[in-house]
């Protein structure tokens, strides 16, 4: 119930080529911290102005959490859907500073970054989706951009049901 496709998948894909059920869990915690990582250290790098030595040992960080709360318990789902928390987070900041003509973006980041905890760890994904529908409340009370707000949230549930309209259950 908790685990959808994508989590399955990965393992699914990695046992066809090792054909051991345990060595393809491990090997799929391993690339999924790998991307997720990866993940932490793209957001960092490209879309900040950090340094690239901050933006990787800041993505060391994220993967020093992850191995606390997802790998050592081995939740393979959790670890999956934590690649797409930094897309959300990058698109929920922007979304709150003063961008003009990029909304198609703020709207991408935030839709990925759901998108991708929707079809590793539904409960995760849950829990991002209060959290986005709470920060967007809190902007749409204390920002000047009223309008802006309702567009990023009308658009995000477009997108966001399109991403998620065809789950292959």
């Amino acid at each position: 119930m908790f685990y959808p496709a994508l989590t399955l998948q990965i393992v699914q894909t990695i046992f066809f080529f090792t054909h051991s059920a345990i060595q393809a869990f491990k090997i799929s915690m391993i690339f999924t911290t790998f991307l997720s990582g990866t993940s932490v250290y793209i957001i960092l790098r490209y879309h900040s102005k950090l340094g690239r030595k901050i933006a990787f040992f800041c993505s060391i960080l994220w993967l020093s959490t992850i191995g606390i709360t997802a790998l050592a318990p081995g939740n393979i789902a959790e670890s999956t859907a934590y690649i797409g928390i930094p897309w959300l987070a990058y698109g929920l900041y922007a979304c709150s500073k003063e961008t003009k003509g990029q909304l198609k973006k703020i709207i991408a980041h935030i839709a990925v970054g759901l998108s991708i905890a929707a079809y590793s760890h539904v409960m995760t994904f849950f829990i991002l989706t209060m959290f986005t529908a709470v920060y967007l409340f809190i902007l749409l009370i204390k920002n000047n951009h009223k309008i802006k707000i309702v567009w990023v949230a009308r658009i995000l549930k477009i997108r966001t049901a399109l991403f998620l309209g065809h789950n292959p259950r």
